[in-house]
């Protein structure tokens, strides 16, 4: 983006007080985040934090804001939906007129140029690398500019701690050459480590790169104090000869993951002809073509595993997507239940089994997706969830009863419209029937070990269910608990009582027919 396309509402703003809490954000900010106002004021600025960012990037963020300096640089946030988006931020801190002190962020989304340079990112530390073998005289220099290029990218993501031992001329064992961020206990203990001893010397006696999530029983250099980490490990080879071991910290619970892996494997190609450096130039031009057919394959694995996210996250609900991520975030490879009082919204096709009968199977699905995508659309707007797909009908979720109202009016007339319009064409038009109910339910985990819902269950949904199996075709039948959420908002008719099967007393229910005039949709 350049300064001409600039104007004021190209601009992220947003305030925080002293403790980091968002006290103000423009609606430029809101936009790119995907989070409304009220979601943000009084949170935490780090709700937007992308957890591929360096911890060490904000504790140089804040300590130049104490020490009443502005910071600027590249952030990588998070949207609410799981997303990222890159920014250019500067942040400095001011006093408003009553003499109280905030801070500002004045930002601009940098997204699809910093996309375009992710690929070249990971071309260009590979190359600086080699430069810096070339031009750097002195072996400690280069070790710690090398490691430290791999720091420095928030892509990879490694604690600001690791290391490279050499092999040591004539032993099976390895040298200490540099290390970074090594306590001098740790520098002590690892200045020569046998093969087979500790994960490094594991890495060069198998010859083969060793992972660990954890301080596990094959971690046997544990000195006092050490805190719960975990490693790469990576062997350096250059024609079939062990060089050394690369090793890098990553936090405790990292997942383990192929594109860091295969980076890893080049870096250390890299480092092996750097080091070696027997044939010069024939070798380095020889290493560049290889890395760059290696960078292919990252690529392609890279497109590879962003179709893969695409497809998963089209065929699963976006809470499970996003607690999957909190999971990931804190180290957890399960998803935590909870009991949470929703809105639940069902829908069914009237007469389906009628309809498919008569009807070509492929005919059927696409008369169900013409009708649920236009659904799905509306609910995902109106701030609900599709929990899940039951044939010709659908369970969504939603935290207020307000829009899931909203979005039931919204559906009941865009089925209909689409019912004219497949009367005009000569096909069948389907009718449907909406159940909403308001009440606490419970979402766990369900299934075994080899396959697992994070699904909701309980007394709410199956009187949501039940309400939606009696409603009319073409309207909304509602419980007096939904309605009891917020009752100068919706309009509707008259109460009257049903039988719950399982139940002693009836159940009050209505037909919804609108909303108020401060948002109308009507049917």
């Amino acid at each position: 983006m350049n300064t001409e396309e600039m104007t004021l509402s190209t601009f992220l703003v947003s305030r925080t007080d002293q403790k980091g809490r968002i006290t103000y954000a423009n609606d430029a900010f809101c936009k790119v985040s995907g989070y409304e106002p009220d979601e943000l004021i009084g949170k935490p600025h780090n709700v937007v934090r992308h957890p591929d960012m360096p911890r060490e990037t904000f504790k140089g963020l804040w300590a130049d804001l104490k020490s009443g300096r502005l910071w600027s640089g590249m952030v990588k946030n998070r949207k609410k939906n799981g997303d990222h988006y890159w920014v250019k931020a500067w942040i400095y801190p001011y006093e408003d007129r009553e003499g109280n002190s905030h801070f500002e962020s004045v930002r601009v989304e940098m997204t699809d140029e910093m996309n375009r340079k992710e690929n070249e990112k990971m071309n260009a530390i590979l190359f600086d690398i080699i430069q810096h073998s070339i031009e750097i005289e002195d072996d400690t220099e280069f070790y710690d500019r090398a490691i430290r290029a791999c720091f420095a990218n928030p892509w990879l993501a490694l604690e600001q701690k690791g290391g490279i031992f050499l092999k040591n001329s004539g032993e099976n064992s390895l040298r200490l050459a540099h290390s970074i961020n090594f306590s001098e206990m740790l520098h002590s203990m690892c200045a020569k480590v046998d093969f087979g001893q500790c994960l490094c010397g594991l890495a060069a006696q198998r010859r083969e790169l060793v992972f660990a999530d954890c301080v596990d029983d094959l971690h046997t250099t544990r000195p006092p104090g050490m805190k719960p980490h975990g490693h790469y490990n990576v062997p350096i080879i250059l024609a079939g000869r062990l060089i050394g071991v690369i090793v890098f910290y990553i936090s405790h619970g990292h997942i383990r993951n192929e594109f860091e892996e295969l980076f890893l494997r080049n870096l250390a190609n890299v480092m092996g002809a750097a080091i070696m450096r027997r044939d010069g130039d024939r070798q380095i031009k020889q290493l560049v073509s290889e890395i760059s057919e290696s960078n292919r394959k990252i690529a392609e694995q890279l497109q590879r595993n962003r179709n893969l996210h695409t497809i998963i996250q089209q065929y699963l609900p976006q809470t499970v997507w996003r607690q999957a991520g909190s999971a990931i975030e804190a180290g957890r490879v399960d998803l935590r239940g909870e009991r949470k009082e929703m809105t639940y919204f069902f829908c069914d096709m009237s007469g389906f089994t009628a309809y498919s009968e008569i009807a070509d199977p492929e005919d059927v699905i696409s008369t169900v997706n013409q009708y649920f995508e236009a659904a799905v659309s509306i609910i995902h707007e109106e701030g609900g969830d599709i929990e899940r797909f039951m044939g010709d009908g659908f369970l969504a979720i939603f935290e207020d009863a307000r829009e899931a109202g909203r979005a039931a009016l919204l559906c009941t007339r865009r089925f209909r419209e689409i019912g004219a319009e497949r009367a005009r064409e000569g096909r069948k038009d389907m009718q449907f029937r909406i159940g909403l109910h308001s009440g606490v339910g419970v979402r766990g985990s369900v299934g075994g070990s080899l396959r697992k819902e994070f699904t909701v269950m309980g007394d709410a949904v199956n009187t949501a269910s039940r309400l939606e199996s009696l409603c009319s075709p073409g309207r909304i039948l509602v419980s007096e608990d939904f309605y009891n959420k917020a009752p100068d908002r919706f309009l509707v008719g008259e109460s009257f009582d049903i039988a719950m099967k399982g139940k002693a007393q009836p159940l009050k229910v209505r037909y919804l027919r609108g909303i108020g005039p401060s948002r109308p949709v009507h049917t």
